[in-house]
């Protein structure tokens, strides 16, 4: 009953919030935040390739306009920059989710060390699995192969891999 009187007093607040982190996460991928190295190049490649196009047009209708004239001072009409549509600069780093240091042995990861007495051991587990917990910034199983394939049947708290 408690239950139910939260959910209904909180459950539009929540709503609002996850349109709010919805909201965010698009933001991001319209940014490029998500894009791997190689779709990043692409991108790059592509808009230089688009500007190149553009100057190449432009300096040619420039060219040929003032040869036409035979006037140097027709080419340099062409080249008067306008200040209100100036075109933006590519940046020369793109910040993205694949830069991000990631795992337990990546230097740029570490921040501070544990002191050995804080450090958990390596069978004290939620999971109540007996042995080593594994590696799970890594994503590697501790356990051998049958068991891994059959792990729901083995824990008390299954918890399905993420890889």
């Amino acid at each position: 009953l408690f239950v139910m009187y939260v959910t209904n007093r909180t459950e539009a607040w929540m709503f609002l919030e996850k349109l709010c982190l919805y909201a965010v996460g698009d933001e991001l991928v319209h940014k490029g935040f998500f894009m791997s190295d190689a779709e990043d190049a692409d991108t790059r490649h592509e808009a230089l390739d688009h500007t190149k196009e553009r100057l190449s047009t432009l300096w040619e209708t420039a060219l040929a306009d003032a040869t036409q004239a035979r006037s140097f001072d027709r080419l340099c009409e062409h080249l008067i920059v306008d200040e209100s549509h100036l075109p933006s600069l590519p940046q020369p780093i793109s910040w993205r989710f694949s830069m991000m240091p990631y795992g337990r042995d990546d230097p740029d990861a570490k921040t501070f060390g544990f002191a050995p007495v804080d450090t958990p051991g390596s069978g004290n587990t939620p999971l109540l699995d007996l042995g080593s917990t594994g590696d799970y910034i890594d994503r590697q199983d501790n356990k051998s192969n049958p068991i891994r394939k059959g792990r729901h049947m083995y824990t008390a708290a299954y918890l399905p891999p993420t890889k």
